[in-house]
């Protein structure tokens, strides 16, 4: 009876220490992104359901267990306007005139499999420490399209339904304790869809993992819109016979 006891004791000790521990902001930038754009920017995201702690990421049985979302005011600047500003920076006359339409932009930082192991271990021996970041900040894990779940690679940290912070177990060359960011819309009418998997590493502050993600993610754009360019040049090129027909 004294063990069972101390065991609930233990899980809610830890419990009330991961919901304290998920409640830092990620301030990326100090400076104030800018506002306008060479490009047009559509904010169409909807507001998303949020389940209770206890329920979801507070609950050790639960698939969410340890998987935060990350709110708007957790990170600073706005993720969307800091995402904007580092676009129009990189790339302004690529995306000169375009329309980007963003209708969805999550982040999740996955702490299943750490914070899972500190409980089993708070449960039989004392509540366990920090876990300690260790490795490099490795590449992130990148998937176009919204059918990542279907990868079905190694061992599925989460839970199966998609945009719920999930991740395969190979999509980690290393590291632990991922950023995984989901990104959808369309640039001028063409769909966008971008899953990002970035690990933690070695003495990594949770900010620059942040911020690293987010700058694949502006990679990512950048790069699709390089492929939409070359796919129109391709397309309007006047064959070589039809040329010479003219002449």
């Amino acid at each position: 009876m004294l063990k069972l006891l101390h065991s609930l004791f233990v899980l809610i000790a830890i419990t009330f220490v991961q919901a304290c521990s998920f409640t830092h902001v990620a301030v990326i930038d100090n400076k104030q992104p800018a506002t306008h754009y060479l490009f047009t920017l559509n904010d169409k995201r909807l507001p998303e359901i949020r389940g209770s702690f206890m329920t979801k990421m507070g609950n050790i049985y639960s698939c969410h267990y340890g998987i935060k979302r990350l709110e708007n005011n957790e990170i600073v600047p706005e993720r969307l306007l800091y995402i904007a500003d580092v676009l129009n920076n990189r790339a302004s006359r690529l995306l000169h005139g375009k329309t980007l339409t963003v209708t969805r932009f999550t982040i999740f930082q996955n702490n299943h499999i750490e914070l899972r192991n500190s409980a089993v271990a708070g449960i039989s021996g004392g509540i366990a420490a920090a876990t300690v970041m260790t490795g490099s900040l490795l590449p992130a894990a990148i998937t176009l399209g919204s059918e990542a779940l279907l990868l079905n690679d190694g061992e599925l940290i989460g839970c199966k339904e998609n945009y719920t912070g999930a991740y395969w177990s190979s999509e980690l060359s290393g590291g632990h304790t991922p950023i995984v960011l989901y990104f959808e819309g369309t640039l001028d009418e063409k769909p966008l869809s971008i899953r990002i998997v970035q690990p933690a590493g070695e003495h990594t502050a949770y900010v620059d993992q942040i911020h690293t993600s987010l700058d694949v993610l502006a990679n990512e754009i950048i790069k699709l819109a390089n492929q939409q360019m070359d796919n129109k040049i391709s397309t309007t090129q006047i064959p070589a016979n039809e040329t010479r027909r003219g002449n």
